[in-house]
């Protein structure tokens, strides 16, 4: 991490993401009965505005921290827990970056879109088929399509929007466009 503002841009989500993981505000229901998450935001957040490795950082603290209070077991595993974490940043900042040049505020929601779908994707791809301590995976694969289908539209178009509402923001705060 190169700059201060890197650096408290990574401090500040990196904070961020532990108050929603300790207050249980990382979980948004929705009125159609479903909670879908807004765990990856900041990881996707550092990501677009402070780029790769701060998006991985804020991410690993979202993996670890999911590790270290899991209450169900695909997340009591350290590698699903821990693992597609790490790659929500890296991914939202590719996407934003090949992107920005045509339109930022498209980049930013793609950005986002891509983000919480690198997290729901990853964590449930590994959970059909890494094997649980039974010895069968922790999802089957239609248990998984269906939290897929049910879950992912919600959270990629909400982490779009915080996406663009909070970088532009940023940006406009910072005199950036």
């Amino acid at each position: 991490m190169r700059s201060p503002r890197t650096l408290a841009i990574t401090g500040v989500l990196a904070v961020i993401q532990v108050a929603l993981m300790l207050t249980g505000f990382g979980s948004v229901p929705l009125p159609t009965g479903l909670n879908v998450t807004i765990l990856a935001i900041p990881a996707i957040l550092a990501a677009v505005l402070a780029g790769p490795i701060a998006g991985a950082v804020v991410g690993g603290v979202f993996g670890v921290t999911s590790f270290a209070f899991a209450t169900t077991p695909v997340f009591q595993n350290a590698f699903i827990a821990i693992v597609p974490r790490l790659l929500i940043g890296p991914i939202a900042a590719v996407v934003h970056r090949s992107v920005r040049p045509r339109s930022d505020i498209i980049a930013l929601g793609l950005g986002g879109v891509a983000g919480a779908i690198a997290n729901t994707g990853l964590v449930l791809g590994l959970a059909i088929v890494l094997p649980a301590p039974s010895g069968a995976p922790y999802l089957a694969p239609g248990a998984a399509w269906d939290v897929a289908r049910s879950n992912v539209p919600s959270e990629a178009a909400l982490a779009a929007l915080v996406t663009i509402i909070v970088g532009v923001a940023v940006r406009s705060a910072a005199g950036r466009r």
